[in-house]
């Protein structure tokens, strides 16, 4: 059983595959990159190879198609439940002004007797927060970008240089720049999200 997977040498610069035994736990190969040909190359030299646990990548589905066409393929189920997870949170995203109506709407027909919760107004709605009452990824990230374009401007860094250092589009990096508040940023997110 081989486990398959990338890492990064250098974030978004110089990535590497590794190859871990999964049986025994172990890391048995680091190869260059992460195509297809430098895994099919391996496995073509390691014909014992029976099952190939890896991410939904392409270069790897090839790759473990070619060099090994006995072996069968599955996902890791790290990447099953981070997919799953992901694709919930997006779902969610998408209908957050959906499900915030129907629940403001909806009224239990009959309260369970004694039980005072039911005649309580409910909590005020903050459209930061994801429904655990945790800080949304994208209100996380905009902070962090905002800090970091901020900084770099403090720094005397031009805006096109800001827009090379963080990797992100010259209209983000403007929008960011002219914002006089990270509370501006997070007030135009908390209205979009809720139309």
């Amino acid at each position: 059983m081989l486990g398959v997977d990338d890492f990064a040498m250098r974030r978004g610069d110089s990535y590497s595959t590794i190859l871990v035994d999964l049986e025994r736990r172990r890391p048995i190969d680091v190869l260059p990159g992460r195509e297809a040909e430098p895994l099919a190359t391996w496995l073509r030299d390691h014909p014992e190879v029976e099952i190939i646990c890896r991410d939904r990548g392409g270069a790897y589905a090839e790759g473990a198609r070619t060099g090994a066409p006995q072996a069968a393929q599955i996902a890791d189920g790290w990447h099953l439940w981070k997919n799953l997870g992901e694709a919930v949170e997006k779902t969610v995203g998408a209908h957050h002004a959906c499900i915030r109506t129907v629940f403001a709407n909806t009224v239990p027909l009959t309260p369970p007797p004694g039980d005072d919760i039911w005649q309580l107004p409910p909590p005020a709605t903050d459209s930061t927060l994801d429904v655990c009452g945790r800080e949304r990824r994208l209100v996380t990230r905009t902070k962090e970008r905002y800090a970091a374009v901020q900084q770099l401007l403090a720094d005397g860094s031009s805006l096109e240089r800001i827009c090379r250092t963080l990797r992100l589009d010259r209209s983000t990096v403007r929008r960011f720049a002219r914002a006089t508040s990270i509370d501006e940023l997070l007030r135009i997110f908390s209205s979009s999200s809720q139309g």
